[in-house]
């Protein structure tokens, strides 16, 4: 259900299986895929890989084939996850660009129809390359946004910070009790909040008052654009235990990370994002590199998940969506 990259080694992955390349028969026009165990040792499944040529003579397909073809016997033979090089790179030749794209492309479709959580390795820093344009473009991104920072920075202050007045603005848009929320999706809502009834506070009158819960204004955010939650939590890169903990785990304080993956899956805006940032206490930083490079994106409207991934991973930083 999620791709992530990594630089480690494939046999340093945990995961169910791995995928290995072989070398292709001679004049053979397809990638031959078969399943090897041996007592002690994690499933190898091995594919074979051409050797790149020029380009036009079918390699780029029966590169996909063998992607297609060995995902789609760790589906049939029951593994979840499923670590896998970079196929076509290295001694097979072909170009780094050329073969993370077929890999990403050709992953990210398999992934839709199919329920694995799958590791793409390469442990050369040359692999697994993003879009040299792209890069370029973020490069000078961080480059203007850091430096513009820079003067902004001060030293921490010595003062307490000053707690504000318990005063609400009666102006100020309410949001409906937890109990009056829909509870289909949400297990949480509705439960009783106080063991027993006793005489309401200002602090109570306060948290009464409280914007809706992050994994609420999820829900909504999702029916607005028309998407059903399988297709969200792929999209987002997002496992689904972690969607289990969102809808079933009462006080769920999701992470930046989970936050940013679905507010790329659904499409948000940049003011969108940050409203849904805040349902969880969060925000965007502008002196923080990772943080940087998502609101690139998000201004830019650009929504690919792996592609915003190759870019994280060139910087060596998190990725967006399940963890490795």
């Amino acid at each position: 259900m999620s791709l992530l990259f990594s630089r480690k080694n494939i046999m340093d992955i945990g995961c169910d299986a791995e995928i290995r390349p072989v070398a292709m028969p001679e004049d053979s026009g397809e990638a031959l895929v078969s399943c090897e165990r041996r007592p002690g040792e994690r499933p190898v499944i091995h594919t074979a890989v051409p050797v790149w040529r020029d380009g036009e003579s079918g390699e780029t397909e029966i590169l996909r084939t063998g992607y297609l073809g060995t995902l789609g016997l760790a589906e049939q033979m029951g593994f979840e996850t499923v670590a896998i090089p970079l196929l076509g790179s290295g001694e097979n030749g072909f170009p780094d660009s050329i073969a993370t794209d077929v890999a990403v492309r050709t992953i990210g479709e398999f992934l839709v129809d199919h329920a694995l959580d799958i590791v793409l390795s390469s442990p050369d820093p040359s692999g697994i390359c993003p879009d040299e344009r792209l890069a370029a473009e973020v490069a000078m991104t961080l480059k203007l946004r850091l430096q513009e920072e820079q003067p902004k920075i001060k030293a921490p202050s010595l003062r307490r910070p000053i707690i504000c007045d318990t005063d609400v603005s009666p102006n100020r848009e309410q949001t409906p009790n937890r109990a009056d929320m829909p509870s289909g999706r949400f297990k949480f809502l509705g439960r009783q909040v106080h063991s027993e009834s006793r005489e309401e506070t200002e602090i109570d009158r306060l948290i009464r008052r409280m914007d809706e819960p992050f994994a609420v204004k999820l829900g909504k955010l999702i029916d607005a654009k028309n998407m059903d939650d399988v297709t969200c939590y792929k999209k987002a890169n997002v496992s689904k235990q972690t969607w289990h903990q969102i809808l079933n785990k009462e006080n769920y304080r999701p992470s930046k990370n989970t936050v940013l993956s679905f507010a790329i899956a659904l499409e948000l805006s940049l003011a969108e994002t940050k409203s849904l940032l805040e349902t969880a206490g969060l925000a965007l930083s502008t002196s923080d590199k990772f943080d940087v490079i998502i609101r690139y994106f998000l201004e830019k409207r650009f929504y690919d998940v792996y592609k915003i991934n190759e870019i994280l991973l060139d910087y060596d930083l998190p990725l967006l969506g399940s963890k490795a």
